[in-house]
């Protein structure tokens, strides 16, 4: 599943990186897990700001 914001850099790599089969895929991942953790990161900032996360 493709967002407005993720449809956009999906593009931009296919249009440079098209020969590697698993750019697109590999790059939606990245921005799944990686939002995730940002997301959570900046909502509990009072939280992470003090402790590392898991600590």
């Amino acid at each position: 599943m493709t967002t407005r914001k993720t449809s956009a850099a999906l593009a931009a790599a296919l249009c440079c990186l098209s020969g590697f089969v698993g750019m697109v895929p590999s790059l939606e991942a990245a921005y799944r897990v990686g939002s995730t953790v940002v997301n959570e990161l900046t909502g509990n900032w009072a939280l992470y700001s003090k402790t590392l996360p898991g600590h």
